[in-house]
Formats: structure tokens, sequence, C-alpha cells
């Protein structure tokens, strides 16, 4: 009971011994940024991705010919091929 008492007293009793105390209440946290006012000039591009380069060109198409060859062109066709009979007459119906 005296611990349930403690809290509505604690509201009326501390507020004030606080401003007493010389206790000021921080500023406010700003909400938004403030927008400058100027015209709106276009991202540049310099932080986007740089063009491959040559030897990187050739690697990406020798790994996609790679996979046409050993995948038939079809990315899960060589999963399919290690499935068994069994699971493949699930999946397809």
């Amino acid at each position: 009971m005296v611990i349930g008492s403690a809290g509505p007293v604690m509201l009326a009793v501390v507020p004030p011994v606080r401003r007493k105390l010389g206790y000021t209440p921080a500023e406010m946290i700003p909400t938004s940024y403030p927008v400058p006012q100027r015209e709106r000039r276009p991202v540049s591009n310099e932080f986007d991705d740089p063009p491959l380069s040559e030897r990187a060109k050739r690697l990406q198409e020798q790994r996609q010919k790679i996979e046409k060859e050993t995948l038939g062109g079809d990315r899960f066709a060589g999963l399919a091929a290690q499935l068994p009979q069994r699971v493949k007459d699930i999946i397809l119906g």
C-alpha cells in the first residue's frame, strides 16, 4: 500500500522540487530538415558504379557462356537433374 501511494505523491512533489533546484527541460529536437531556398540541381552520377573494364566484361561473358553450356540455358536444370524421380513426379504433378 505504501509503495502504491508513492507514485501519485511523487507526481505532486517532484516537479516543483526540480524547478527549485534549477532544472530546465531540454530543447526540443527538430523533427524536420529546413529545405534550402534555391533551385534544385540534378544529382551527379559520380557515385554510380563505374562501367565494367574490358577484362571484367570478358570474364562476365565467359561465366555466362559456361552457365549456358553446363545448365543448357536454364539455371535450375542442373538441380532438376539431381532430384530423385519421386520428387520430380510430385513437383511436376
